[in-house]
């Protein structure tokens, strides 16, 4: 599969620049160098540049920072979506979010001297 893959990532811009003609030449040399069909060969050279499940594991990081920008990843397995990868969107966090709980403002006052001295074993 790996053998596949250099072919048709050799031969795609190839693939894309040449006349009808050319083209036909390219179909016809993939198909004798790596035994696919000539319609999976066609879509392998003409598809989009899907990552399969080995790419994806091997760049996850990458793919990882290119869904924090907002881009949906397709992963492939030989050839066919088979996951994607999104975005979740979350909502930012705010104090108090717990229901029903109200610090009173002394709270936030100094403790006194007695109380701090059992705190620290004064």
């Amino acid at each position: 599969m790996a053998a596949r893959r250099h072919v048709t990532k050799k031969l795609r811009t190839a693939y894309a620049r040449a006349s009808r003609r050319d083209k036909a030449r390219i179909l016809d040399e993939v198909t004798a160098t790596t035994g696919m069909g000539r319609s999976t060969a066609r879509r392998m050279l003409t598809g989009p540049t899907l990552p399969d499940v080995q790419d994806a594991k091997t760049r996850l990081s990458e793919l990882l920072v290119r869904v924090e920008r907002g881009e949906q990843i397709t992963i492939a397995r030989s050839g066919r979506p088979v996951a994607r990868l999104s975005g979740i969107e979350s909502a930012p966090r705010e104090l108090g979010f717990v229901p029903g709980l109200n610090v009173p403002d002394s709270f936030f006052e100094p403790l006194p001297e007695d109380e701090l001295g059992l705190c620290d074993g004064r």
